[in-house]
């Protein structure tokens, strides 16, 4: 199956593949596959829509005295929490603060005199220490990733602010 879609990679619409999820759970996103860069995006179906259609199905079969009640609307509010309070997270305490120790020691163990300052011309290697000039902070590059369009990015667990993509490219800086 293909839908039309405009790619920002590419700047232009193409039909793109629906792509099948693994998991099957269908949280309303559909996932497309880009012909020419052979990127992912998502293409969200409108949960507005589709309580429109349903409300615009229950009105034309209804009259002006009945009711209409809209599938899947919850009008009920959530009293019981203060905006300002945090909401309940689905991990566990304790295995966050376990991944928070291990990078906790691991940046500790930075040797900073080897630290690089990143600039994003540069490529890196995992295992290498960045100094990010504009943050001061130091992080250790952990993975590297391929986007679409051949760009490249390195993932970096900094002591600061924690687990950052950072653009890589080949070339000459400014």
């Amino acid at each position: 199956m293909t839908i039309p879609q405009y790619c920002s990679v590419c700047k232009t619409e193409y039909d793109m593949t629906v792509v099948p999820t693994a998991d099957g759970d269908d949280d309303g996103v559909v996932w497309l596959q880009c012909p020419n860069c052979r990127g992912f995006l998502p293409k969200v179906s409108s949960s507005l829509a589709l309580r429109g259609g349903a409300a615009a199905a229950a009105t034309t079969a209804a009259t002006a005295d009945d009711p209409i009640e809209l599938v899947g609307f919850d009008d009920t509010e959530d009293d019981d929490l203060d905006d300002g309070e945090p909401r309940a997270t689905a991990e566990p305490e304790t295995a966050t603060a376990t991944a928070t120790d291990d990078v906790a020691e691991l940046l500790a163990d930075l040797d900073l005199e080897r630290a690089v300052p990143y600039r994003p011309w540069q490529i890196y290697a995992e295992g290498d220490v960045i100094h990010h000039l504009a943050w001061d902070d130091y992080g250790l590059v952990v993975g590297k990733e391929t986007l679409p369009g051949s760009r490249r990015v390195v993932l970096v667990r900094f002591a600061a602010a924690g687990m950052v993509r950072l653009i890589e490219q080949d070339g000459v800086g400014p």
